[in-house]
């Protein structure tokens, strides 16, 4: 039988959890009364016994956010879910002071009466995250807080609409994946409320290597700020095209990494869409296709040499091969290629979308320009320099370079260099394909 002293103790406890979940916000209104259990573990106050994990980052609309997790089966479980690809979860606002987004699965609960405040991050019911940027008094379990943002800066990054929140582990694995090659057109069109960033046109700079000027199109992304840093993908065009071709303010690529920022798909960045005529500025009309397909070649040192260091000097760069990308299409493919295993030193990411001949010496299109090679093996990657990711693809209609792309493949293999390269069914050679290798490139690059 209970004695009265515990009667008496039971029933404050009641009548405390009762006037507690007055205070709740309408988003949970509907959470039942007996949403508060006995805590039976150690709640870990982030801030104090909270660790600033390494093994998993967070991100809000791109934007990495420092985070000191809690030790507890509910991040744990989290952490587990970020582990085989990043897992990105649509958040919306409510009430004026929280983010609430579904994590699509419930996770291990602890839930306990908690006061909120702007930067903690919580599991609500077992399957929603809310991140407050305002305060509350409702059961949760405690996830984490980000201690790098001030209540105002919470304020601004939450406050202004819907969000997206990428959680991404340290052993992210690229290959881990296989690519898709079924996004929808609606990706690569704008879409309202989407800010796709800034694109700075036809920035010169003087190249050693061509004796003269040459320019490139730069894409800063949304919510650049000069006290940051980012990291780098240079990209070339294929052959005949120019600096304009993949960056403008209406090219499918802005419009795609745009997007793809917007829905937390990718990592903010800049991109650089690099002009491979590397030759005197005032020759180029006159130049015949076999002049050009040479003059492109020198374009291989040029970004390495005189392109790298100036857009270092006059963008905020993060620095380092682990935050260089290089990527490319029909010839600039074989030029992406060329410069990344030349320069495994500069360049950890490497992308050859139905790569060209010329890379290295090959039976197709033997005894042309075309196949004039620039190695006479691909150089050996070391432990250092591996590519952290070496993407290939081409299209079973492709009427140029399947065989050429699949003997890369072949020869990389027999050298022990990991890489992916897909064979995929319906494409051709052109912008639709270049669309979906770029979706790829963009959503495992700098993870």
């Amino acid at each position: 039988m209970m004695k009265k002293g515990s009667l008496l103790v039971a029933l404050v406890i009641t009548a405390i959890a009762v006037t507690a979940c007055g205070c709740q916000s309408d988003s949970q209104n509907n959470a039942p009364s007996n949403a508060v259990t006995e805590n039976t573990t150690k709640e870990v106050s982030a801030g104090d016994n909270g660790q600033a994990s390494e093994d998993m980052k967070m991100s809000i609309n791109g934007t990495m956010v420092n985070v000191a997790w809690e030790q507890n089966e509910s991040v744990e479980a989290l952490k587990q879910l970020a582990a085989e690809k990043p897992l990105t979860i649509n958040m919306s606002m409510y009430g004026g002071f929280e983010q609430v987004g579904s994590i699509g699965q419930s996770l291990p609960r602890n839930d306990v009466q908690t006061t909120t405040s702007a930067g903690d991050i919580v599991l609500y019911s077992g399957n929603q995250l809310v991140v407050f940027y305002g305060s509350n008094s409702w059961a949760y379990t405690r996830l984490g807080k980000i201690t790098d943002k001030s209540a105002t800066q919470m304020k601004e990054l939450l406050g202004n609409g819907d969000v997206t929140i990428t959680f991404k582990t340290s052993n992210y694995d690229p290959y881990g994946t296989e690519n898709r090659y079924d996004v929808d057109d609606a990706m690569f069109k704008k879409r309202s409320g989407v800010d796709y960033g800034t694109v700075d046109e036809d920035v010169t700079y003087y190249s050693t290597t061509a004796s003269d000027n040459k320019q490139c199109n730069v894409l800063l992304p949304a919510g650049y700020n000069k006290n940051e840093k980012y990291p780098v993908m240079y990209v070339f065009h294929g052959f005949d095209g120019s600096h304009t071709d993949q960056i403008n303010d209406g090219s499918f690529l802005t419009m795609l990494y745009g997007n793809m920022l917007h829905d937390g798909l990718t990592v903010p960045m800049i991109i650089v869409n690099v002009d491979m005529y590397t030759d005197k500025q005032s020759e180029k009309s006159s130049k015949s296709e076999e002049q050009l397909r040479y003059i492109y070649d020198k374009a291989i040192d040029d970004i390495a040499i005189d392109l790298m260091p100036f857009i270092e000097k006059t963008y905020s760069v993060k620095t380092g091969r682990e935050n260089t990308a290089v990527a490319g299409l029909s010839e600039g493919g074989a030029k992406s290629l060329c410069t990344g295993f030349k320069w495994l030193d500069k360049f950890g990411y490497i992308g050859g979308f139905a790569p060209d001949t010329g890379v290295i010496p090959t039976e197709y299109y033997k005894g042309t320009f075309w196949n004039t090679p620039v190695f006479d093996k691909f150089p050996q990657p070391t432990e250092a320099n591996t590519p952290y990711y070496l993407y290939m693809s081409v299209g079973d209609k492709d009427p140029y370079n399947i065989d050429c792309t699949l003997y890369y493949r072949d020869l990389l293999n027999q050298m022990g260099v990991k890489n992916q390269t897909d064979y995929v069914k319906g494409y051709g050679h052109d912008e639709s394909f270049w669309g979906q290798c770029f979706y790829n490139y963009l959503n495992k690059i700098f993870r």
